[in-house]
């Protein structure tokens, strides 16, 4: 099979009670309702989820592997025989079976969680995790949690250690005209020094005398910028890229930016998202489980030593 790249996210489970350690829970519950089909929770939507096997990591958690379906609904089959047109045919599941949706898995080390596929802001896991403990018996407080992101955790360090990719800017078209310049009093600061020639460039736009020139009477337009430094260029370069990446992290009035790492974590103002970017080996319409499992022990590992779970 072949490979395919995909992001293990690493986030935390953030309490609303005096309940924590979120691995504890799920070992309760598990424990609970031994077999897998004890451990389906039906969704809003008519979807069902079921916890279809858990694997122990000893002192780096335990991980599951979750599966989205409808019950009893088919899939779509194309047809491979030559044709001048096709139509898409359904086949229907088996006996004792359902096609699966999606998937998602997760490594749950105490409140630390690496996830793949768990949906935005993690609210697959989340979702599921909350039925399950309330199918479960256990005590109506440990569903009160969300799965976050960590803002603010050694956005300095981080690049320091590992190096920017490229920088992507989001300058409003309203803040970068010739106004904004010819005002008097530019302000000194990080963001105004790299916005200002954007303002230039926009001043050259809206001084033409033609359509483009239209373009200066936007308020809500967006000038979106990268920069980047080739792998194969000097390190004095990737050195200075990585400067600016740390004037921006500690600029206060940088409010649209995007850092990206060399390793594929990204750094956006006021937060950090923390992933890794992963190689793993197609299974069925999903990826393998055992790969997965065995990177995001891996990279739990590697938050740990680099001390990112005593933040």
């Amino acid at each position: 099979m072949a490979l395919v790249s995909r992001f293990i996210e690493y986030r935390r489970a953030l309490w609303f009670s005096n309940e924590s350690n979120l691995e504890r829970h799920l070992r309760s519950a598990w424990a609970a309702r031994p077999n897998n089909t004890q451990r389906i929770i039906e969704r809003s939507d008519g979807a069902s989820v079921m916890g279809l096997r858990l694997e122990d990591f000893g002192d780096l958690g335990v991980a599951i592997h979750c599966a989205k379906y409808v019950e009893r609904q088919g899939v779509g089959v194309v047809g491979m025989t030559e044709s001048d047109a096709a139509d898409l045919s359904e086949r229907a599941p088996g006996n004792a079976e359902n096609f699966l949706n999606s998937d998602f898995m997760a490594i749950v080390n105490g409140d630390h969680v690496v996830t793949l596929n768990a949906g935005q802001n993690a609210a697959s896991l989340r979702s599921y995790l909350q039925g399950l403990f309330r199918l479960s018996g256990l005590h109506e407080d440990t569903s009160k949690f969300d799965i976050v992101r960590i803002a603010d955790v050694g956005q300095l360090e981080r690049i320091e250690a590992i190096g920017t990719a490229s920088i992507g800017l989001n300058v409003a078209i309203d803040e970068a005209t010739a106004g904004v310049v010819a005002d008097g009093s530019p302000r000194r600061s990080m963001w105004s020094g790299l916005t200002q020639p954007l303002s230039n460039l926009i001043e050259g736009v809206i001084g033409r005398d033609d359509k483009a020139s239209q373009i200066g009477n936007s308020q809500k337009g967006t000038l979106k910028v990268s920069i980047n430094v080739p792998k194969g260029d000097l390190e004095a370069a990737r050195s200075g890229l990585d400067g600016i990446a740390e004037a921006l992290v500690q600029e206060d009035e940088a409010e649209d930016f995007v850092i990206n790492l060399r390793n594929g974590e990204t750094i956006r103002p006021g937060e950090m998202s923390v992933k890794k970017l992963v190689r793993l080996e197609r299974s069925s319409n999903t990826v393998d489980r055992h790969d997965v499992w065995a990177e995001m022990a891996t990279y739990m590992r590697e938050l740990e030593n680099s001390g990112h779970l005593e933040i």
